[in-house]
């Protein structure tokens, strides 16, 4: 898998993809912070999630016509691994077993940052009550 990716990194401060960019391949966080986040109809800026070593993105624009759904943005310098359309094309094509291993991956990342969410909002939510 790592020779069909590239390294890339972005010094703290700069927008790594933009809300509304197509598809620009699914980046693997190797080091530093990636704040998630997007404008609401107002403009104001809602950070939904940091995320760290060892987590993705990208992927999700995927499932939305090929366009990014939120910005993302380094907090401090970013290295990720990106693996490119073309090259997730040919992964598809060339090693079906290890593209489906890669994508069984990122839904059950993806399922347990959705349920870490689901859990902070509903502590988040008991805490307001009392």
């Amino acid at each position: 898998m790592r020779a069909r990716t590239a390294e890339r990194t972005w010094s703290a401060g700069e927008n790594i993809l933009r809300a509304g960019q197509r598809f620009a391949g699914i980046h693997l966080v190797v080091s530093g912070d990636v704040s998630m986040s997007l404008r609401t109809p107002a403009g104001e800026r809602v950070e939904l999630q940091i995320l760290g070593p060892g987590t993705s993105f990208g992927e999700l624009a995927l499932g939305s016509g090929d366009r990014q759904r939120v910005t993302l943005s380094a907090i401090t310098d970013v290295t990720a691994r990106v693996l490119d359309p073309d090259a997730l094309a040919a992964l598809e094509q060339e090693d079906p077993p290890l593209a489906l291993r890669l994508w069984q991956a990122l839904a059950r990342d993806g399922y347990e940052r959705a349920d870490q969410q689901w859990r902070d909002a509903a502590v988040h939510a008991s805490a307001t009550d009392w």
